[in-house]
């Protein structure tokens, strides 16, 4: 999900609630889809088994300040059942992942340009 009005803080206290004690929350999208206390709450009380993000919370604005920029304004890196990393799953740089990004842009953009309808559900009122 993109990051919207609508979407932040989609999966928040209740929807953590919800999953059983040995489900995993994986979050590869953007870190504001879930609300960073309820994880943090969910997951120190233990009541899910863990969580993997490929998002932050908070980014450095320069590189200046990537040595004193929190990932989350929660203490996320006293728990022992959370991985976190800072947007690495995408496999930027990675040759065949950057080959298969452009190849779906250029048929992406393709398919704008014959049908002159936006593909794949784009809703550019809804911010996505």
């Amino acid at each position: 999900l993109p990051l919207t009005p609508q979407t932040k803080g989609v999966i928040a206290a209740e929807e953590l609630r919800l999953l059983s004690s040995n489900a995993f929350v994986v979050n590869v999208g953007r870190g504001e889809l879930i609300d960073q206390h309820a994880l943090y709450t969910t997951l120190k009380e233990k009541h899910i088994a863990g969580a993997a993000l490929d998002v932050w919370y908070h980014y450095p604005s320069d590189e200046a300040s990537r040595s004193h920029t929190p990932p989350a304004d929660e203490p996320f890196g006293e728990l022992e059942n959370i991985v976190m990393s800072p947007h690495k799953a995408g496999g930027l740089s990675v040759e065949q992942v950057e080959e298969e990004r452009m190849r779906a842009l250029a048929d992406l953009l393709n398919s704008l340009f014959q049908s002159d309808a936006f593909p794949a559900g784009i809703d550019l009122q809804a911010g996505y």
